[in-house]
């Protein structure tokens, strides 16, 4: 278990489902409610905050990805599939439009990952970390050289490992479970609390962008799609539960992250 949930493990009067969901309930409320967003960031700390964050949302890419490949037919020539017709090739593809391609006004087509790009260059931010390993990939064709070999937060490897793992696992509940559990259920409210430590200015506007863009999509349209995908993917017992440890996982790592954001911050170290 990367990270899992509280070490006394399930209640012997619950059953691990039960158990799994109640956790996800605990993980998201301390996600809110995280001290790294309780009062207004600096611009050094909304930086310092960016260097690491940039590494989940090309981690959150692997994911939505690996979800396309296994939900649509990506061989040729082309035939129709199940779920061309069940709706769970619509339901990721358009996920994966808006995400990897969206129309910004003012910007034009973009992902959503090179909008963060950019407001990291708007705001200051040192974006060369994540571009190393951008380049080491189209190098070397190996993400993991490249994640151990990068000078970020023991933490933010952690993360970004487990994303890549999860990725190229191919195991749909656990993949379904990260992305729908571990993200898209959680992201509105969480850039909610973001969005709200940001000061706006002319120097923040790419980054409140996103935060506001991703609000309104995975609240209103991404968030319903990706509980679409659980249900019709993890109709047991027993893919549920696969798929609520890996959500488990990822928001504990996510947490991590945090924890170890803030203590840098308290100590001044950045």
């Amino acid at each position: 278990m990367v990270a899992g949930s509280s070490p006394a493990g399930p209640n012997k009067n619950m059953n691990n489902l039960a158990y799994y969901k109640k956790e996800i309930i605990v993980l998201k409320n301390k996600i809110y409610k995280h001290k790294l967003f309780h009062k207004k960031l600096e611009t050094k700390h909304i930086r310092y905050f960016m260097e690491s964050h940039i590494f989940s949302v090309w981690g959150f890419m692997s994911i939505l990805k690996s979800l396309q490949f296994s939900l649509s037919r990506n061989s040729l020539p082309w035939v129709p599939t199940e779920n061309t017709r069940n709706g769970l090739t619509s339901f990721i593809n358009e996920i994966v439009l808006s995400e990897e391609s969206d129309y910004i006004e003012g910007i034009g087509y973009i992902s959503h990952f090179e909008i963060y790009l950019e407001a990291m260059e708007e705001m200051g931010a040192d974006s060369s970390k994540i571009l190393e390993l951008i380049d080491c990939i189209n190098r070397e064709g190996n993400a993991y050289y490249g994640i151990n070999n990068l000078d970020v937060l023991a933490e933010v490897k952690d993360f970004i490992k487990f994303d890549l793992d999860t990725a190229l696992s191919g195991d749909l509940p656990k993949i379904v479970g990260s992305f729908t559990l571990g993200r898209e259920k959680v992201i509105p409210n969480m850039f909610g609390h973001i969005v709200q430590s940001v000061t706006n200015s002319s120097a923040t506007n790419k980054f409140t962008t996103y935060l506001n863009r991703h609000i309104d999509i995975d609240g209103d349209r991404h968030g319903p799609l990706s509980s679409k995908l659980l249900n019709k993917l993890c109709c047991s017992d027993k893919n549920l539960e696969v798929a609520y440890q890996a959500g488990i996982d990822s928001l504990n790592l996510r947490l991590k992250v945090w924890d170890k954001i803030l203590d840098n911050m308290s100590l001044d170290n950045i």
